[in-house]
Parts: C-alpha cells; sequence; structure tokens
C-alpha cells in the first residue's frame, strides 16, 4: 500500500523519537520538520535494506572511515560499532559517559575526535599515503 507524505513523515518522527530518546526534545527548531519532510525517502530507503536491495559491502570503501561510539551506547549500536571496525582501515573511538548521539551528549568530545581524525588525514596525504 502507498502511504501518503503525513503517514511517512510521521513513521521518519516516530523512528527518530525511538532511536534519540530523551535526546529528541533537545532538537534545534525545524530538525523533526525537515525530517518529516523527508519521509517519504527514509521509508523507502529502509524497505530497500530490510529487503536486501541496499548492499553494503564495506570493504569496498575507498576513504579513510572514523566511527564513533558512546561509552553507554545499548548492544545493537556496539554489535554495529564492531561491524564496522572489523573492516580494514576503519578506525573508532569511544567517548566515555556519552549514550548513543555522542555529538548531542558530549559535542566537544566528539568533536575533538572528529578534528583529530581530520589531522591524521591531512597529515597522510601530505605524506602520500594511501587513503586506505
Amino acid at each position: 500500500a502507498q502511504l501518503d507524505e503525513e503517514e511517512t513523515g510521521r513513521l521518519a518522527e516516530d523512528f527518530l523519537r525511538r532511536a534519540m530518546g530523551a535526546a529528541f526534545s533537545t532538537l534545534p527548531p525545524g530538525f523533526v520538520a525537515d525530517r518529516r519532510a523527508e519521509g517519504r525517502v527514509f521509508v523507502r530507503e529502509l524497505a530497500e535494506l530490510a529487503l536486501g536491495l541496499l548492499p553494503l559491502d564495506l570493504a569496498r570503501l575507498a576513504v579513510r572511515v572514523q566511527a564513533g561510539i558512546g561509552e553507554f551506547a545499548d548492544q545493537r549500536h556496539r554489535a554495529s560499532f564492531a561491524t564496522l571496525l572489523a573492516t580494514p582501515g576503519v578506525e573508532g573511538y569511544c567517548i566515555p559517559g556519552a549514550p548513543h548521539g555522542v555529538h548531542l551528549w558530549r559535542p566537544g568530545a566528539w568533536a575533538q575526535a572528529l578534528r583529530s581524525f581530520l589531522e591524521r588525514c591531512s597529515a597522510a596525504s601530505a605524506a602520500g599515503q594511501p587513503r586506505r
């Protein structure tokens, strides 16, 4: 059955509420409206993922990848994090005292991890090292 724009927007917002928990109430004005407007794409991509139509071969990534997690992230996020870290060339970090949504709960620590990663990428590039 086809879902209309209102229904897909509601589904996107509901997903965001569940994924973010209490942090949802801290989102800036307009953020939720923007995500609702993207609802149709969100629902389509989620359906394609569920059907296996969007295969993701992490080994084919041609750029450096950094993944982060909060110390108190739930098991589902820890499992995804472990899968990503098993990919060659992926580096990870863990932010102490943070749940899922590190960028919302510990933005300074998240920004520092990102700055450090970008500095290492820049140095590697200047040294002529390959992307991975």
